[in-house]
Parts: structure tokens; sequence; C-alpha cells
């Protein structure tokens, strides 16, 4: 069944299915459709370019610093240094230390978020 002549109602695997096929864009219509707060939108559709969010700059920013942290906890590369020099993480004016902070509860973040089931 085509995605149109669903429920309008939007369930998990049809987010899932937006954006795999549509990106970023499919932000606005998970926004509309499960009556999300805007900032939601701008997030999901600016992460990797939040200086170019019209509104919402600091939001989009810090989603970006996570995501930047999250994929360098996967891979087993995490560097504070690195971390810190993020375009994301300067915009937010972070110090080395409040970085350093966050980071060393990074195992405890991990553990939160394993936990979360979707």
């Amino acid at each position: 069944m085509e995605l149109s002549n669903r429920d309008p109602a939007l369930q998990l695997g049809d987010a899932k299915y937006l954006m795999a096929m549509l990106g970023p864009e499919a932000g606005a219509t998970l926004v509309d459709s499960w009556k999300l707060p805007a900032v939601v939108g701008m997030c999901i559709q600016f992460v990797g370019e939040f200086s170019d969010a019209p509104d919402n700059q600091d939001e989009v920013a810090t989603v970006e610093a996570g995501r930047g942290v999250a994929v360098a906890l996967r891979q087993d590369s995490l560097d504070p240094e690195q971390i810190v020099e993020m375009a994301a993480v300067q915009h937010l004016n972070l110090y080395p230390e409040d970085v350093e902070e966050v980071l060393g509860k990074a195992e405890q973040i991990t553990l939160a978020l394993e936990s979360m089931v979707l």
C-alpha cells in the first residue's frame, strides 16, 4: 500500500520510510503529522548545516554536536580535541572543559540510550 493511501497518522515505520526516501525534507511531514514543535523539524532539516537554519541555530547546533559525538563513539574514535573543533561546538561556545565533562559521561549516556526502545 502506498504511503498516500494510508491512514493520515504516521507510524514509526512510516517515519523510517520517509527519512530513507526523502532525507531531511521528511522532517516537515513528520512535524505536521505528529504535531511536533517546529524546532524539531528545523533540527531534522538542517542538522549537518546548522548555520543554514533560518531559526533555532543554537538548537540545531546542539543536535549536530550530539550527532558528532555519537558517531565518534560508535566508531571508537572519540577525540575530545576534534569535538571541540567542530563548528557546532564552536558556535555553542563550549569550552574544552565543558566538552571533557560531557565526554566523561559518555558511558552513562550510551547505556541510557541503549535502554530506550523505539
